[in-house]
């Protein structure tokens, strides 16, 4: 964790934000799944919902944070595409299950 939010970073703070709150999301998908049997499909819906609850908490943020975050996410959600394209192509070459 010093790797990514080390100490006395000038970002630990909006850092320390966004990890909380994905954690904060996996843990209300987990509730859900342990408690009401209602498991995601895919992990889409696992990032939509960590994305979901990042952008409705980044109001609490200073504007130049959350353009900050914006940024990172506008990034994680490119590499994300990129990544979930290149598996649906494989299911459809039968590579994956």
């Amino acid at each position: 964790m010093n790797d990514w939010i080390p100490l006395g970073d000038k970002l630990y703070h909006i850092k320390l934000f966004a990890l909380s709150i994905m954690l904060w999301g996996l843990w209300v998908i987990r509730n859900k799944m342990a408690i009401e049997k209602k498991f995601p499909h895919n992990s889409k819906e696992i990032f939509s919902k960590t994305f979901h609850f990042l952008q409705k908490w980044r109001l609490l943020l200073k504007d130049q944070d959350a353009e900050f975050l914006d940024e990172n996410l506008k990034t994680l959600k490119t590499w994300l595409e990129n990544f979930w394209s290149q598996t649906d192509d494989m299911e459809i070459e039968g590579v994956i299950g």
